[in-house]
Order: structure tokens, then C-alpha cells, then sequence
């Protein structure tokens, strides 16, 4: 998945999923630009599903998603970005 923000693009590949205490803890896989850990907590993980579940856009993305990835197979490599693609030049700097 790629994390676009105002002072860089991040390519976050999740490796590890645990439980800590009341927390979802989703940490980075080293192919990842970056070392990462998120933390969520019950509220946000009740937020996120509940905007999911509610827009009718991410019910629509998520019931395509079959036909998605047998389309466009190499989307797995690449994260999504095309051969042509900056994101892909972008060398892990840090």
C-alpha cells in the first residue's frame, strides 16, 4: 500500500499483525520503505469499519475486488504503480 502525505510517499508493506492488550498492532514488512509500526485502537478499528461499512464506495471497491486482481496480477509486485512510475525510483532514501 502506498501512504501519500505532504512530506513523503511511503510504500507500507504489513508484516506483522498482533494483539497488545486492547491495541491492534500492525507493524511493517522489512521490503517496506520505511520501519513502521501502527497502533489501532478499538475506537479507530469501530471507525474504520463503520465508514466501510457505510460508503457505499468501499462496499462497491471490496465486492470488485475479484475482478481487480485478476485484471491487473503484477499490481502484487509493484504495489499498484505502473513500470513508469516515480514512486518506483523513489530508492528508499532513509
Amino acid at each position: 500500500m502506498r501512504v501519500i502525505s505532504s512530506i513523503a510517499e511511503i510504500d507500507f508493506v504489513i508484516g506483522e499483525l498482533r494483539r497488545d492488550g486492547d491495541t491492534l498492532v500492525i507493524k511493517g514488512d522489512p521490503s517496506s520503505s520505511i520501519e513502521a509500526e501502527v497502533r489501532m485502537t478499538a475506537r479507530d478499528a469501530a471507525q474504520l469499519l463503520a465508514s466501510i461499512i457505510f460508503n457505499p464506495t468501499a462496499i462497491l471497491y471490496f465486492l470488485s475486488l475479484p475482478f481487480l486482481l485478476l485484471k491487473r496480477p503484477h499490481d502484487a509486485e509493484t504495489g499498484g504503480a505502473t513500470p513508469g512510475d516515480p514512486f518506483l525510483k523513489l530508492n528508499k532514501p532513509w
